[in-house]
């Protein structure tokens, strides 16, 4: 992981909700507000200036009160939100990896819903990878073979020679000897 952010979102409106039967510019309405939301929120958490193609989405759920809810029902209040989010870093949201609660979490004042925004875990797992069959590679190497952004691709580079996963030496990167041997 190379980043980590969050995205505190209000409680979801009823409109969205699956089971909530409400006229379609009503829905529209609500759905328009929660992605520009989400997509400030993002802009904020400085999102839009990561582009990985598959960042993971935990989210958590703080609902009002006590009251029984269908949780399997909230993935869908929160597709506006995943849009959003996928609007601010500029990716396809059909690559994001979205991990869902399975219970609620404490009861808070005022509601809310987390995202946690993990970026890099994929690109990490691919370097590695390509790194097996090449080699040494430099930065810009391993960005164009993977059609990333070279800033990020640069950035994880140094944070896995930080982890001690590669050496760099004059900006050619190898596997570390404990990456080699696993």
């Amino acid at each position: 992981m190379i980043y980590s952010g969050c995205i505190v979102m209000p409680w979801p409106d009823s409109a969205l909700s699956q089971n909530k039967r409400v006229h379609w510019t009503k829905r529209a309405s609500a759905t328009r507000s929660a992605r520009k939301l989400a997509s400030g929120l993002a802009m904020e958490a400085g999102l839009h200036l990561y582009h990985d193609k598959s960042p993971r989405l935990i989210f958590s759920f703080f609902p009002p009160d006590n009251r029984r809810r269908d949780l399997s029902n909230m993935p869908a209040t929160q597709k506006a939100a995943i849009d959003g989010i996928s609007d601010a870093m500029k990716v396809d949201d059909s690559q994001f990896r979205c991990v869902w609660p399975e219970v609620f979490s404490p009861i808070l004042k005022p509601a809310r819903v987390l995202i946690k925004v993990v970026i890099g875990e994929v690109m990490r797992d691919e370097i590695i990878a390509f790194l097996g069959w090449v080699p040494t590679a430099t930065a810009f190497e391993i960005a164009e073979a993977h059609d990333w952004n070279g800033m990020l691709t640069q950035t994880l580079l140094h944070k896995m020679d930080d982890d001690g996963d590669v050496i760099m030496r004059s900006g050619i990167y190898r596997l570390s000897e404990r990456e080699r041997l696993k």
